[in-house]
């Protein structure tokens, strides 16, 4: 055997078949994060430490170009953006900007301890006493409000396109790719909600539901045609004290839709939730045209549980001052 051989013996005569941009972009997020890795890999990145400002501020303030790396980060970055928006900010930033987001930048947040201390007396309501909502021993009900904007701090007689998209704390505002209301709730495009928690018991005595989220288009009147709301919340017993159907979901468009149905497998319970640990939970809603309403939760980013609500009416967008 020559030496040849030895270099032909793997040799694999195949072609690779072609793809284009849109369906390698299946497995990549998009078309758009394909040409933007592209970009970033390709890119040339000088051999500078960062991490010392005399080794780049030769000229001009020092405190300068930090302060700007950070208020460009703050206002621009794409939060809830795409990966492909986030390579683009990526390549659009100076050297020291990716510095600071990489090493820099604060990558945790803070959280917060709902009735620190305590339940109170349970709010009565025309329920029975498994629906009671209780109220925290020391304060009134405790939480986070905000609404679905589109906000802007810039004059608003400027053109809408203009006025809520850029930096300075605007939101980007493109409602061709979906980017209008910040809580827009349309059955069709879907709902998620996404949250970490760590609970370390439920307090029957006082209470029996604790609201994870609620999404409502502020009309009091619930059997008006127009009333709107979506919300996740817990139950220390279900709605038939079965004490297994911890998540339960409400979406109505109108009269149409769901009101505190379970979602969840048999191994989510309230000894799994309250089990003084952090855990990842994910729910998300959908239409579908076979099957209704379609609620997906996962648990510690795997799915636990598909529920196909049936027999519910075609629910139109919730529309409103969504808060």
């Amino acid at each position: 055997m020559s030496i040849k051989d030895l270099f032909n013996k793997n040799y694999v005569n195949k072609v690779v078949s072609s793809k284009s941009l849109n369906k390698l972009g299946i497995d990549a997020e998009s078309a758009a994060n394909i040409a933007a890795s592209r970009k970033k890999a390709q890119e040339f990145v000088p051999p500078i430490d960062f991490s010392t400002a005399s080794n780049f501020a030769i000229y001009g303030s020092a405190e300068k170009y930090y302060t700007d790396a950070i208020t460009r980060i703050s206002f621009e970055f794409p939060y809830d953006g795409s990966e492909a928006e986030m390579n683009e900010f990526t390549l659009s930033s100076s050297y020291l900007d990716r510095h600071v987001f990489d090493n820099e930048y604060p990558r945790t947040t803070g959280y917060a301890i709902l009735s620190a201390e305590g339940w109170g007396t349970p709010v009565a309501t025309l329920r029975a006493a498994s629906q009671y909502y209780g109220a925290p021993a020391t304060a009134s009900y405790e939480y986070i409000s905000f609404t679905g904007g589109p906000h802007t701090d810039r004059d608003t007689t400027e053109p809408l396109f203009t006025a809520f998209t850029g930096s300075t704390l605007s939101n980007i505002y493109d409602p061709a790719k979906g980017r209008g209301n910040n809580l827009a709730l349309n059955p069709t495009s879907g709902s998620t909600v996404e949250f970490w928690l760590k609970k370390t018991a439920f307090n029957t005595s006082n209470t029996y539901k604790e609201v994870i989220f609620d999404v409502w288009n502020g009309i009091t009147d619930d059997s008006a045609a127009d009333y709107g709301r979506f919300t996740l919340e817990m139950s220390a017993s279900g709605p038939g004290d079965s004490g297994q159907d911890v998540f339960l979901l409400t979406y109505l468009s109108g009269t149409d839709g769901i009101t505190r149905q379970p979602i969840g497998s048999t191994d989510v319970t309230t000894s799994s939730v309250a089990d003084d640990a952090w855990s990842h939970y994910a729910v998300s809603l959908g239409s579908s045209s076979a099957d209704g309403l379609v609620g997906r939760l996962y648990v510690n980013g795997a799915l636990d549980d598909t529920s196909a609500f049936s027999g519910i009416a075609a629910l139109n967008e919730i529309t409103g001052a969504l808060q």
